[in-house]
């Protein structure tokens, strides 16, 4: 049913006109207000077919963008194709699970949010000034969304709540209060903190107000991610900031996968229980359900045939295990084993284009450690995939950003594209 307040309709018709009105780099900023700043609860259905603001305001860009002739200026790589067809296989295996209607309509407005945010940040990011404002407009809204959760810390309510979709006060787990913002967990608003740390370096590298506006938005990722009172967060955090810490070993990292991949094989083999059982020993905050996580993999390990081809309900696999914290899990249970693939085919060749652009420029550039810095972030996505289910547009909109400035700086740098992602 259409639930939205006439301010959410009025930020909405001025955030349109907006992205109408304003120059192509600076369209981001309506974006993030209405994907940051108002919750995904507040929507219009028309027979059915629910628009949730985000939503509308990418089918207002994509009129921009086609009238204005802004697609023909993009360069497409294999890194885009491979998203889409995730996404396609996405919506069709799952589709075709269910065979309701009221599944394809879900499917097509998952399409919709995914493609279209991802699309959105492609066409619209094409050289070092967008992403600097891209940067920018993030670090403005990460730090009105840390000073809002910090209020959410110390009063108890949530300001977010006049919106819906939110609690009023916020959850209270083992006596720590679990903050969450507009996003629709506390999980969520964690790992938005946490994984736009890194990005936040960039703009330390730089100067004057940047360079300041970067200090203060690193610390609003801390509290972000610290108010959430969640470990999956926490995590990600750690990841990123290990990440950025050990950027001297840049060189070495294949010898650092392999030590890796060979550690966790003699772990597997050395421990009574499989090396995945380590996952239920990852509790950093109180109250973490890691043993949860570690029976949720252990299961999908086990019956792997029964979702590999078009996916499966896990509510039969045990007690709570309907809630499936773990992205890489939820993607294999909704759109097979495919469809997972090609997300992590995806993930991969982020990361590789940010390795290709750390050896082809110059050994002391700041544009080497810019793509260090973005392969960090990334590397703290894919921990926090481990911990949690990224589902709703608000965590995607931070996901699809990052990898739309990776390829975007790989690209200005000129990596022969043609050579390495387009076979």
């Amino acid at each position: 049913m259409t639930t939205i307040t006439p301010m959410a309709l009025l930020i909405t018709i001025i955030m349109v006109v907006l992205i109408f009105a304003l120059p192509r780099t600076y369209i981001i900023i309506p974006f993030c207000i209405l994907g940051y700043l108002v919750t995904e609860y507040q929507r219009i259905v028309i027979a059915g077919f629910d628009f949730t603001l985000l939503r509308i305001l990418i089918t207002a860009t994509l009129i921009r963008f086609i009238f204005r002739g802004e697609f023909q200026t993009t360069r497409f790589y294999l890194i885009d194709k491979i998203f889409m067809f995730y996404v396609l296989s996405y919506m069709t295996i799952y589709s075709i699970r269910f065979g309701t209607i009221a599944a394809v309509v879900w499917s097509l407005g998952y399409g919709i949010s995914a493609l279209g945010i991802y699309f959105f940040f492609r066409v619209q990011l094409r050289d070092h000034k967008d992403i600097i404002v891209a940067l920018k407009t993030l670090a403005i809204f990460s730090c009105i969304t840390a000073v809002l959760m910090l209020n959410e810390y110390f009063t108890g309510k949530n300001f977010f709540y006049i919106f819906g979709g939110v609690p009023e006060f916020t959850v209270i787990r083992e006596g720590k209060l679990r903050c969450q913002g507009a996003f629709g967990h506390p999980l969520l608003a964690g790992a938005f903190g946490a994984t736009s740390i890194p990005l936040f370096f960039i703009l330390r590298q730089r100067w004057g107000f940047d360079k300041f506006l970067g200090y203060i938005a690193i610390g609003a990722g801390i509290i972000i991610t610290f108010t959430s009172n969640s470990s999956g967060p926490v995590m990600a955090l750690g990841a990123a900031l290990f990440s950025i810490a050990v950027y001297s070993i840049r060189y070495r990292m294949q010898l650092v996968r392999r030590t890796l991949v060979l550690t966790i094989i003699g772990l597997h083999f050395c421990m009574e229980a499989p090396v995945w059982a380590l996952i239920g020993r990852a509790s950093i905050v109180g109250g973490s359900t890691g043993y949860h996580r570690f029976i949720l993999v252990d299961n999908a390990i086990r019956r792997f045939g029964e979702w590999w081809l078009l996916g499966s309900d896990t509510a039969h696999w045990g007690r709570n295990l309907w809630d499936v914290t773990n992205t890489y899990i939820s993607i294999g249970v909704r759109g097979g084993f495919l469809t997972l693939v090609l997300f992590i085919v995806f993930i991969s060749l982020g990361f590789k284009l940010c390795g290709n652009t750390i050896f082809r420029v110059n050994d002391r550039s700041q544009y080497q450690k810019i793509a260090w810095l973005l392969g960090s972030a990334l590397f703290a996505h894919v921990t926090a995939f481990f911990g949690m289910n990224y589902f709703g547009a608000k965590i995607h909109l931070s996901l699809y950003l990052l990898f739309a400035i990776i390829i975007v700086h790989a690209n200005q740098h000129h990596l022969q594209f043609a050579e390495h992602f387009q076979t």
